[in-house]
């Protein structure tokens, strides 16, 4: 089979992606789509082409309500347009003949989705009416297919009240009907699933890199080699580095400007959180921080209630502001010279084997691809992203490991420091206190820690929550 080709510009955050690509657009009047994240970055993009006098056309269903982003994307290149700003997803699902166009991809995508059905024991028989299952490369996995009757309301539109009624299944659905996706579950939950025994089913959809064959694409990100699109594409792809005049010298000119902390010595699992409880663990860092730095202006992360609402943090707006756990696009920041981030920010356990079973990746993998670049994008908001920075800054870090690992890319000669916000359950006991002296100690450290912790959970089920 022949292998996908794209190219890939690996640019940390701050490194001057989205300004490279503005000006290699302008430069140039070849068709160009560029693929973002979020409307937010598209918006910005949008700006930054208005004040030159050319006029993109942007695809947004923030902005065109009514009108769906695939067929605004048809339709525009359909007609011609020349500079098309869309999100990732879009470009992803459309089935739109994109092969006139490069293709910027500003920003790494995840290929991964998770689609849960809990207490769903009113879609037993509607799987069984629309699901048919095949064995994958991993005998553990099924991979679904739709029978011939779900490939017929497919082809009209998902014109079926069940199908339209639960957004759920629409998104199932139409993942497996996509020949770029592969859609996977644990062959014995759907086999307990289906036989009445269970309530509750997870399934793994996984956009191949099918959907660029023929299409001219570069990725753009930090990080790259350490993304879950590399470890899953790099064995259907080729990627090749691209020469883009990129002006990006990494990130060591912070290396004695950082002041790095970690709140938990344990990786800060949403079990670690529960034990404490949230609104404790979030009202105490607030208090700490406040009194270790007074009066300091800063960005904070942290997860939602289950119900969706805000936990409170008790100095917002007063010095601290909220921004999304998931920070890409998220500008505006960087003359802050604080960030604190206490998202627990995890796959769940059958997840992990997911990845490692059906793909060959690995805990540790899967950790710097997923917990540890959340965090990264999101401490790299502030002042420590531009590439002419001299002002000092403090990040604080959910846990030891995420602050190791960002102390190591600014090459920092100090060592992160606990911020200490006096709960047992986030320190270590015994022998696990002691700190490995090296770089290389403390990855097999850190790799000893989540598998730990993955063997805590050896029994939980498939379809457990995501921390």
């Amino acid at each position: 089979m022949t292998k996908v080709s794209i190219k890939k510009q690996s640019a940390h955050a701050g490194g001057g992606k989205s300004k490279t690509i503005f000006d290699m657009v302008v430069a140039s009047d070849q068709p160009t789509i560029i693929a973002t994240p979020t409307d937010k970055l598209s918006f910005q993009y949008e700006s930054y082409f208005h004040d030159v006098g050319i006029k993109p056309t942007v695809i947004s269903r923030v902005r065109d309500h009514d009108y769906s982003s695939r067929q605004h994307l048809l339709d525009a290149v359909r007609a011609g347009k020349k500079l098309i700003i869309v999100t990732q997803r879009i470009v992803h699902e459309c089935s739109a003949d994109l092969s006139a166009y490069r293709i910027f991809e500003d920003e790494i995508f995840n290929p991964l989705k998770i689609i849960k059905f809990e207490k769903a024991h009113f879609a037993r028989s509607i799987f069984m009416e629309l699901l048919d299952v095949e064995i994958s490369l991993s005998p553990r996995y099924y991979r679904l297919k739709l029978t011939a009757t779900a490939v017929e309301i497919a082809l009209s539109g998902w014109n079926y009240a069940v199908v339209k009624d639960s957004e759920t299944l629409q998104e199932l659905c139409a993942a497996i009907f996509d020949p770029n996706y592969d859609v996977y579950v644990l062959a014995d939950s759907y086999n307990r699933f289906t036989d009445g025994e269970q309530n509750d089913i997870q399934f793994w959809a996984v956009l191949k890199s099918t959907v660029h064959a023929g299409r001219d694409v570069a990725i753009w990100g930090a990080l790259f080699e350490d993304s879950l699109t590399n470890l899953i594409w790099s064995q259907s792809a080729d990627f090749a580095e691209a020469s883009f005049p990129l002006n990006d010298n990494g990130l060591t000119h912070n290396a004695n400007l950082a002041d790095i902390r970690y709140v938990s010595e344990k990786p800060l699992t949403g079990k670690a959180m529960k034990k404490v409880k949230e609104k404790t663990v979030f009202k105490k860092a607030a208090e700490i921080i406040e009194k270790e730095y007074p009066n300091r202006k800063y960005i904070f992360g942290i997860n939602k209630m289950p119900n969706g609402r805000h936990y409170p943090w008790s100095t917002e707006d007063v010095t601290a502001t909220r921004l999304r756990v998931h920070a890409h696009g998220q500008n505006g920041y960087s003359d802050m010279d604080m960030a604190v981030y206490l998202a627990t920010q995890y796959y769940d356990p059958a997840t992990y084997k997911f990845l490692y079973e059906v793909f060959g990746i690995g805990s540790h993998e899967v950790w710097k691809s997923f917990t540890f670049d959340r965090f990264y994008q999101f401490a790299l908001r502030i002042c420590a992203r531009n590439r002419d920075n001299t002002n000092p800054f403090t990040i604080v870090a959910p846990d030891r490991d995420c602050a190791f690992e960002l102390s190591r890319l600014f090459g920092c000669a100090n060592e992160p420091r606990l911020l200490d916000l006096g709960f047992d359950e986030f320190r270590e006991k015994g022998d696990e206190k002691t700190t490995p002296a090296n770089a290389k100690d403390r990855q097999r450290k850190s790799r000893e820690s989540r598998k730990k912790m993955n063997e805590d959970h050896e029994n939980t089920q498939q379809y457990d929550q995501n921390h």
